[in-house]
């Protein structure tokens, strides 16, 4: 049974199980402006890990990321400390893009860099 995303209780008695690992994919951005920023990706069920990327890193790309739906944002500054509540990333959807990652694919995505939210 495909079970990805969903809570499974195993005990002694359950049945042998068998895990696939998907090679993950790579979104790769250009933005349309320079200055510092932070570029979030974060899964669109705002549940489970996101990733970021900081100017101070010489890359344009997130690789390995899981197949799903995201939302991709740039922001001139992001504190992972006090701004990765659910409240706080809600309030980035607006404003983010939506990206498909696919297994084994780049995605590309066109960003902007966006006013954090106070």
């Amino acid at each position: 049974s495909e079970v990805t995303g969903q809570n499974v209780e195993l005990t002694a008695s359950s049945p042998p199980m068998r895990v696939i690992l998907k090679h993950g994919g790579t979104v790769r951005w250009t933005l349309d402006q320079s200055g510092s920023w932070t570029v979030l990706l974060l899964p669109q069920r705002l549940t489970g890990f996101g990733y970021y990327a900081f100017d101070r890193l010489p890359t344009s790309e997130l690789t390995g990321i899981p197949p799903g739906e995201y939302y991709a944002i740039a922001l001139d500054r992001f504190d992972p400390r006090t701004t990765t509540d659910a409240a706080h990333l809600r309030e980035l959807v607006p404003r983010a893009t939506s990206v498909r990652v696919e297994e084994g694919s780049d995605a590309f995505v066109q960003l902007k860099i966006n006013r954090a939210p106070d």
